[in-house]
């Protein structure tokens, strides 16, 4: 026997009422699962996730003591209303409690190494919480101000240096930009993202006036629409990694682009992309390198990089660098390498390097100078690290 709702499909109150009472039951037992997580360093993730589960509870209980009258003037506004609320619960649930649920109960290794690195390099922001449940690669979170990594990269030195980038996109959030300590830094973006549109709309125009093809407008637009969306903030981001950290980031992005298949001068065709190729990466992170004093590391990383891109069987083309000019790319790193130093961030230097950068640029040398044996040194490595750290309490 059918029931009168499913005689008459249409949404109603009650349907809703219903649908919201659900709602409010996974707000708290997100809440619940959220306060079973025991590490110390993950307790403001935890807050930040149970404050504003109350607070959909308590803007869900708003709804149903109302919904009833504003249901006849204006039913709309309220599965407006609802559909927010619920699309903000998914996005706790799956960015913040997820991580507290899976987060082994007793390795805040990578939290305390990424507070060190702040500290080491004097970083002017909020430190982040690290967690180990990203499913492919780092990325850091905005809302949450919590960086994922994959489960296992606390076994692993090698391309921890990915931390640094990471650490890289706080600076360029636009809230976190505003403030007067990272004007320089401000400044500079600025002025680079308008040099690569000026100079693009101009080729872009001078296309056009030539009734050059089609094609080349749409690429072109395509080039224009990805340097100002992401792949500046991807090159400032590498910068910020190499100007703290040094070769090891550019031995890292190299070990990377090695497990990689894809074309290192991969250039979009008609629609923008998320990130830079990887060739134009590892030149902007070598201009930078020389802009710190680190020339002799810049002819290691540069032989084995051309090895590695003749190995593959890949060579540039005009238009990789017509999209990635090579006196832009050096340009765009000096400016980066002079915000940063202005903005008071710890250089890494010849010489000069102490802290966890030393200890990831030493994992690299010694990954040189013995592959085969590098695995045996980085277990006692981590260990060491790991004993210095355990006192570190985020």
């Amino acid at each position: 026997m059918q029931t009168e709702f499913l005689e008459d499909e249409r949404i109603g109150p009650e349907h809703l009422i219903g649908a919201i009472f659900l709602a409010q039951k996974r707000a708290l037992v997100l809440q619940e699962s959220a306060l079973q997580c025991r590490r110390a360093d993950l307790r403001g993730l935890q807050q930040t996730c149970v404050d504003r589960l109350k607070a959909i509870y308590e803007r869900l209980e708003w709804i149903l003591k109302s919904v009833q009258i504003v249901w006849a003037s204006d039913p709309a506004s309220v599965v407006h209303d609802y559909r927010a609320l619920n699309e903000h619960l998914s996005m706790i649930e799956r960015s913040g409690v997820f991580a507290l649920i899976h987060s082994a109960d007793n390795d805040p290794f990578l939290s305390n190494l990424t507070q060190q690195i702040c500290e080491d390099i004097c970083y002017p922001l909020q430190i982040p919480i690290v967690s180990e449940t990203s499913p492919s690669h780092f990325t850091i979170d905005e809302d949450f101000n919590v960086l994922y990594v994959p489960p296992l990269e606390n076994r692993f030195l090698l391309h921890l240096p990915d931390l640094y980038h990471e650490l890289g996109h706080p600076i360029l959030f636009d809230d976190n930009l505003k403030l007067p300590s990272l004007k320089p830094v401000k400044v500079e973006y600025a002025l680079a993202i308008f040099d690569r549109i000026q100079n693009l709309e101009e080729r872009i125009v001078d296309s056009e006036r030539r009734e050059g093809p089609e094609m080349t407008r749409r690429r072109m637009s395509a080039f224009l629409d990805s340097w100002v969306t992401s792949w500046m903030r991807e090159f400032y981001c590498d910068l910020f990694a190499t100007y703290c950290l040094g070769p090891a980031y550019a031995w890292s992005h190299c070990h990377l682009c090695l497990k990689l298949s894809s074309n290192p001068f991969d250039t979009p065709n008609f629609e923008k992309t998320t990130h830079p190729s990887d060739a134009s990466r590892m030149n902007v992170i070598l201009c930078g390198l020389k802009a710190l004093g680190f020339k002799q590391e810049c002819d290691q990383i540069t032989k084995i990089w051309s090895d590695q891109i003749q190995l593959g069987g890949y060579s540039e083309n005009m238009i990789h660098k017509q999209c990635y000019p090579e006196d832009a790319l050096a340009g765009i790193a000096r400016g980066a390498i002079d915000a940063f130093e202005n903005v008071g961030l710890k250089a890494a230097r010849p010489d000069k390097l102490s802290g966890v950068a030393l200890c990831l640029n030493q994992a690299w040398q010694s990954f040189w100078s013995d592959p085969g044996g590098f695995s045996d040194w980085e277990t006692v490595a981590i260990a060491h690290l790991q004993t210095v750290l355990s006192g570190h309490k985020t």
